[in-house]
């Protein structure tokens, strides 16, 4: 009878072992499970830290561009309006100089052998035209542009039969243009192509007349008065204007 016994003793014994060995097990993977959870739980955060970085580098980057972007737009800005500066220094010494060419012609004209004035009524208001012209012209260079134009809408309506009409006429239009009323600009540029046919301000008229066109996005038309130019005075500086603010509608896509 004691065998039976001793059997049941040892096979709880190993039924005891063998479940002891199970738990041990369980708890190993267990163990192992979480783990391999917390190196997973680590990992994500490494990556959506990455994430982050990735982004905030780009960013970072995004924002740097967008500064050197702005940094060379204000530097064209600052380029363009020294270009337009140097342009009406340009326009305004030129007609400085031809107008000196011009008094120089009627000086030359007049009889020599004596300092006494002219005594012709006809002599003396163009006198009094160029000396209203070149204090109107004076203003344009002194920056003034208002009083400047006031000069000059004066002027047409004084001296109806002055040879410097065309000159004036233009010039009003220029500072329109320079304090940017291109609509009363383009009035004044028209005005020089309707009233002087012939005037050698016609060609430079053209291009303004186009650039305030181009101003008011009247695209058809400043592309049509500028193509103009380039037909009707080719290699000219006037032309080499208008050539590149058409090269510069074809980028802009106008």
């Amino acid at each position: 009878m004691r065998h039976p016994i001793l059997i049941a003793c040892l096979i709880s014994a190993a039924a005891t072992s063998v479940s002891a060995g199970t738990r041990e097990r369980l708890d190993l993977l267990e163990a192992q499970a979480t783990s391999v959870d917390e190196r997973i739980a680590q990992i994500e955060r490494v990556l959506a830290n990455q994430s982050l970085l990735e982004l905030t580098s780009e960013l970072e980057a995004m924002q740097q561009e967008v500064r050197a972007l702005r940094s060379e737009v204000e530097q064209i800005r600052h380029d363009l309006d020294g270009a337009r500066d140097r342009q009406r220094d340009l326009y305004v010494d030129l007609d400085r100089r031809l107008q000196a060419l011009e008094s120089s012609g009627v000086s030359s004209a007049a009889p020599s052998g004596g300092t006494a004035a002219p005594t012709s009524a006809a002599a003396a208001a163009q006198v009094d035209d160029q000396t209203a012209y070149q204090a109107a012209y004076q203003l344009v260079r002194d920056g003034r542009y208002q009083e400047a134009a006031d000069a000059f809408q004066r002027f047409l309506g004084t001296y109806m039969n002055s040879p410097l009409r065309d000159n004036a006429q233009y010039w009003l239009g220029e500072v329109h243009y320079v304090t940017r009323n291109f609509a009363v600009a383009a009035e004044m540029f028209q005005a020089v192509l309707r009233d002087y046919p012939g005037s050698r301000k016609t060609p430079d008229a053209l291009v303004k007349l186009g650039y305030t066109q181009f101003e008011l996005q009247q695209w058809a038309a400043a592309r049509t008065t500028l193509t103009r130019v380039l037909n009707e005075y080719p290699d000219t500086a006037s032309a080499r204007l208008a050539q590149q603010r058409l090269d510069r509608m074809d980028q802009d896509g106008h």
